[in-house]
């Protein structure tokens, strides 16, 4: 039996292939069999709301895009009038069955001088109209021209909304306004930014404060040259020395209008008079830009290309400074410390100076230094250097610094604490005067366990064996009577171990106990008989 296979609801959409046979002359296998509950296909029915895909009037198939578009150069000069024009394009990607109208609005990119302002539009903001069955309109932003010279400048065009139901993608475009002005008549000058008079110092650096400023923006990168020059004769003239640089140049970027005299006085402690000097720009590298006039004040309304000042010394003279040397209070031997309970123990030494106490503070810079046969190292001490100040009409000052304390037993380490320079307000003594020495003296021993006498009074053979002497010497014997070898340590603990053991009866266990009465004068014999 043949079956006719058909669609319960024919597709609107397109036409059958030609090469489709006819349902009607297909054969199938004799073989062949259906379910029985297999309907007619005939009486197949579809749900009244299911769309075909391909229908047209799917609300997806609605969905229009609206893009932005460069139709011309991205940067472009200004012009010195009228305007400039920046061209875009704004599209769909299909016909519309009505007109569209889609906004724009321009802003600057950026912050200061190189972001554009809306005093450089004709418009920051307007629309433009896509008519039905079109795809595309020109969009034209106007840029105003001028004469002023200034850095480029950038802004953003971008799409804000549409009035109907149309999605917008790449809807911003950035784009740059050149520069094309060249300045003509641009005045370089000098201006000075500080006072007239600079105080030198003692170290170090003072900036001189002076400025090269132009009567409007540069067009390009300009260069102007400088030199600084001693005014006068003799000592009242600067010279080169003074300054950090003497001649020079220095570049004012395009679209600006200063930059700072990299100049500046050097410090000393030389003892001179006032100097004289003078600031000159000697010429400049740059189209349409001149000099000012050599004439005239800095700092004025007037415009000139050089000014004077004056380098104001400091220093106080030699013969009329105080001296200063340093001196030890106290013992020369310091205990370094070494329980953790304890704090570090310090030397303490004083900053003294002779005379008449100074009417301005005097600074003084110190170092501590290891020296002898057994020098202190660097590790003993906290601080190996440092700063002490006297106060304003004060005599001294205390220089105090602190050691490390440890529970290492060492020998006695030898250092000395040393002035180095002191303020130019003051002269350090000669050197034997400002140079003071010091001992550490370790405040270790060596722990011994503690050791108990048996009842029968007999003692152990480790003390009984560490009795000789140690061959460090000879010294008075502990029972006055006379100078003998000089026990050792073990032996001194060996005295405080008969010490205590007087107040109670020993037996006679110990040939060296035997020997000795019960009092402390005959053990301590016995005793020291046995090291003869």
């Amino acid at each position: 039996m043949a079956y006719t296979l058909t669609r319960g609801k024919p597709s609107t959409g397109g036409t059958p292939p030609s090469d489709l046979e006819n349902p009607d002359d297909l054969e199938l296998p004799d073989d062949l069999e259906f379910p029985d509950d297999l309907g007619d296909p005939d009486d197949i029915e579809f749900p009244d709301d299911l769309e075909d895909p391909t229908d047209p009037t799917d609300p997806s198939m609605d969905q229009l895009t609206v893009m932005l578009d460069s139709a011309g150069p991205e940067e472009q000069p200004e012009g010195n009038k009228g305007t400039t024009l920046f061209r875009y394009s704004v599209s769909l990607d299909q016909e519309a069955e009505e007109d569209i109208t889609v906004h724009w609005e321009v802003e600057g990119d950026g912050t200061g001088p190189t972001a554009a302002s809306p005093d450089d539009f004709a418009a920051t903001s307007g629309t433009v109209v896509i008519r039905a069955g079109q795809t595309e309109v020109p969009l034209t932003v106007r840029v105003k021209g001028d004469t002023r010279v200034e850095q480029d400048e950038r802004f953003t065009i971008r799409l804000t909304e549409t009035d109907s139901d149309v999605l917008i993608e790449d809807e911003a475009i950035e784009s740059t306004i050149r520069n094309d002005d060249r300045g003509s008549g641009v005045t370089a000058w000098l201006e000075r930014t500080g006072a007239a008079q600079v105080v030198e110092g003692n170290r170090g650096n003072t900036p001189l404060n002076c400025a090269v400023r132009l009567s409007g923006p540069a067009a390009q990168p300009i260069r102007v040259f400088y030199e600084v020059q001693g005014i006068g004769t003799g000592r009242t003239a600067a010279s080169p020395d003074d300054f950090s640089n003497s001649a020079g140049f220095i570049t004012i970027p395009r679209g600006t209008s200063q930059a700072m005299l990299p100049i500046a006085i050097k410090g000393d402690t030389v003892q001179e008079g006032d100097e004289q000097f003078a600031v000159r720009l000697t010429r400049v590298q740059g189209t349409g830009v001149t000099l000012a006039s050599a004439t005239g004040t800095a700092g004025t309304a007037g415009r000139t290309s050089s000014w004077q000042g004056v380098i104001r010394n400091d220093d106080t003279a030699a013969a009329t400074k105080p001296l200063v040397r340093l001196e030890r209070r106290g013992g020369e031997e310091v205990m370094e410390g070494g329980d953790e309970t304890d704090e570090p123990a310090g030397a303490t030494y004083v900053v003294k100076v002779v005379g008449r106490a100074s009417s301005q503070p005097i600074t003084v810079q110190w170092v501590i230094q290891g020296v002898g046969e057994n020098p202190a190292l660097e590790d003993d001490f906290i601080e190996v250097s440092g700063e002490t100040t006297i106060p304003a009409n004060r005599q001294e000052a205390v220089l105090s610094f602190n050691l490390q304390d440890d529970s290492e037993i060492e020998d006695p380490e030898s250092f000395r604490v040393r002035l180095m320079e002191v303020s130019s307000n003051a002269r350090l003594a000669p050197l034997a005067q400002t140079i003071a020495s010091g001992i550490i003296a370790d405040d270790d021993e060596e722990e011994f366990p503690d050791e108990e006498f048996p009842d029968d009074g007999e003692f152990p053979d480790d003390i009984i064996d560490d009795l000789p002497v140690d061959g460090s010497g000879t010294g008075p014997r502990p029972d006055g009577s006379g100078t003998g070898p000089r026990p050792t340590r073990r032996t001194r603990q060996l005295t405080d171990a008969l010490n205590a053991a007087e107040t109670r009866p020993l037996s006679a266990g110990s040939g060296l106990v035997q020997a000795a009465s019960n009092s402390r004068s005959s053990l301590l014999d016995g005793a020291l008989a046995g090291l003869g």
